[in-house]
C-alpha cells in the first residue's frame, strides 16, 4: 500500500506535505491514473495524524486537480486523458516553473500609456460612461473606431452590425448560442484551441472535426462534411491558427466561402491574433453568413477584455437579445479606453511593438529548438513543436514537469482523443532570460545529446 512521506519536524503544515507527496508519487509513476488512495482511516493510522488532516489533504488535492472523490467509493488519482499530466506548478516547492502553457502577449511596459489614458478618462464628464444604460452594441463612436480597426485588418465591418463585448470568447459563445440548439453538431478544424471545447460543453454541442491541410483546412473534407448535412456551422481560425500557426491563403478562403454558400453553412471566424500583414477576412468575402470575432487581448492589452463581434445584418436584433441575456452591454468605460487607444494611435504602436518582440522570441526558439521542428505564425507567440514519434507525449510532459517546465501536449488540441508528436509552446509568458533557459531545458529533453547550455 502506498504511504505518503511526511516530516514531522518541518514547518510546512502536515496536510500540505501529504498532498505534495501525492503529487510527487503521480509524477514519478508510483501512483497510476485512476488508482484508489488509502482510506482516510487507514492513512490516519498509518501516519499517526487526525482524520481531519487527511481530509484537508484530500480537499487540497481536489483543488489542485490531481485527485477526485467519488461518494461511496473512495478517493482516486484523477483520470487524466491521454497525454495529460499534472502541472509542474502543482509540485511541491516549485518556484522555478517555466510556464509555456499560457497563450498571452509578453509584458511590454504599456502601463504608462494606459495610465495616461485612464487619468484623462477619469476627468471626462460624460454620463454615458457611468450613469445610464446604453445600446447593447456599445456607444456609436466606440463602434465606429473599432470598425475602423477591424477594417485595417482586412474586414468590411459596418458599425451598425458590430457588438462590443467583454473579450472575444464572449463573441464565440454568443454566436453559437444564437446559431445552435443543445445537441447540435458544429464543425471545427481537427486541431483547435481549447476555448471552443469549453463553449461546446457549456452549450451541449457536439464537435465534428474537419481535416486540415498545409493551409489550415482541407476543402475536400469540408465539402464532404457539408454534404452529410449534420451541421450548419463551421468555427474556424483562418489566420495564425492556434496551435499550428497556419493561415489560409486568399484562394483557400474564396473556395471555402463558395462551398459554404452552396450548402448554406454559417461561418464563425475567430480572428484574434496579430496580422503580419492585412488579409481578406471571411467576413469581407461573405458578410451575409459570417460572424467575425476579434478583440484587443492578443494584440494590445490582454486584461482590457475589449472584444468585437460583427454579425450578418439579418441577425443584429436576435444577437442583441442573446447578449442582453448575458450582461446587457459591455461597460462603456472599457470600450472608451479601447476607443482612446485606437484613436490616439497608441494601439497601432503597441501592436507593432508586439510584432517586433514576437519576431525576437521566435528567432530564439528557432535557434534553440531547430527551425525545422516548429510551425508558427511570424508575429504570434504560440508555436507547434514536433518531436520524435518514438517519444511518448505523456512521458515527455511528465519529465518536463519534473524539470520545472509546463507545456501542453497535442491531445489538448485534437478534437478526437488522438495524439500526435507535438507540444504547444507559448513564448510570451516569460522574460527573455527565462525563455531561453526554459527552451534549453526542452531542447535537451527532446535531444539528450545537446550540451548543457545551447549555443545560440
Amino acid at each position: 500500500m502506498w504511504k505518503p512521506t511526511i516530516d514531522a519536524a518541518s514547518d510546512k503544515k502536515l496536510y500540505l506535505q501529504i498532498c505534495d507527496s501525492v503529487a510527487q508519487a503521480i509524477v514519478s509513476g508510483e501512483l497510476k491514473r485512476g488508482e484508489q488512495l488509502p482510506t482516510v482511516r487507514a492513512l490516519s493510522a498509518m501516519l499517526n495524524v487526525t482524520p481531519g488532516t487527511i481530509n484537508r489533504a484530500f480537499d487540497e488535492g481536489v483543488q489542485r486537480g490531481i485527485i477526485e472523490k467519488t461518494q461511496g467509493k473512495g478517493t482516486f488519482v484523477k483520470q487524466q486523458k491521454q497525454g495529460r499530466t499534472i502541472s509542474a506548478a502543482m509540485l511541491p516547492g516549485r518556484k522555478d516553473v517555466f510556464d509555456f502553457t499560457l497563450n498571452q502577449p509578453a509584458c511590454l511596459n504599456i502601463e504608462p500609456i494606459l495610465s495616461t489614458h485612464l487619468q484623462n478618462l477619469a476627468r471626462q464628464n460624460d454620463p454615458r460612461l457611468w450613469s445610464v444604460y446604453g445600446d447593447t452594441r456599445g456607444l456609436p463612436e466606440h463602434r465606429e473606431s473599432m470598425a475602423d480597426w477591424l477594417n485595417l485588418r482586412g474586414n468590411n465591418a459596418d458599425p451598425e452590425n458590430l457588438f462590443l463585448l467583454a473579450g472575444a470568447q464572449q463573441g464565440l459563445l454568443s454566436s453559437l448560442m444564437l446559431l445552435c440548439n443543445k445537441g447540435d453538431t458544429v464543425m471545427v478544424q481537427e486541431t483547435t484551441f481549447p476555448g471552443i471545447r469549453a463553449v461546446a460543453t457549456l452549450l451541449g454541442l457536439q464537435l465534428q472535426p474537419v481535416a486540415m491541410d498545409e493551409c489550415g483546412l482541407d476543402l475536400n473534407d469540408f465539402k464532404a462534411r457539408c454534404k452529410q448535412a449534420t451541421s450548419q456551422v463551421l468555427v474556424i481560425l483562418p489566420t495564425a491558427h492556434n496551435p499550428t500557426g497556419k493561415t489560409l491563403s486568399q484562394s483557400h478562403r474564396e473556395k471555402l466561402v463558395k462551398i459554404a454558400r452552396k450548402y448554406d453553412i454559417y461561418l464563425v471566424e475567430d480572428d484574434i491574433y496579430l496580422h503580419a500583414e492585412p488579409v481578406v477576412s471571411l467576413q469581407q468575402l461573405a458578410p451575409e453568413r459570417t460572424f467575425h470575432v476579434s478583440g484587443f487581448s492578443k494584440c494590445v492589452a490582454p486584461a482590457l477584455r475589449a472584444g468585437m463581434l460583427v454579425c450578418p445584418p439579418q441577425f443584429t436584433g436576435s444577437l442583441a437579445r442573446v447578449i442582453q441575456a448575458q450582461n446587457w452591454f459591455t461597460p462603456p468605460v472599457t470600450t472608451e479606453l479601447a476607443h482612446r487607444l485606437y484613436t490616439s494611435g497608441d494601439a497601432i504602436a503597441i501592436e507593432q511593438a508586439r510584432r517586433e518582440d514576437c519576431i525576437e522570441r521566435i528567432a530564439l526558439a528557432k535557434a534553440i529548438l531547430g527551425e525545422k521542428r516548429i510551425q508558427h505564425d511570424p508575429v504570434n507567440l504560440h508555436i507547434w513543436l514536433k518531436h520524435s514519434p518514438r517519444l511518448d507525449n505523456a512521458a515527455v510532459i511528465s519529465r518536463l514537469n519534473q524539470l520545472g517546465v509546463d507545456a501542453l501536449p497535442s491531445v489538448f488540441f485534437h478534437v478526437t482523443e488522438t495524439s500526435s508528436a507535438h507540444l504547444r509552446l507559448c513564448l510570451g509568458n516569460l522574460t527573455h532570460e527565462n525563455l531561453q533557459q526554459g527552451l534549453e531545458i526542452i531542447a535537451r529533453e527532446l535531444n539528450p545529446s545537446l550540451p548543457e547550455r545551447a549555443i545560440i
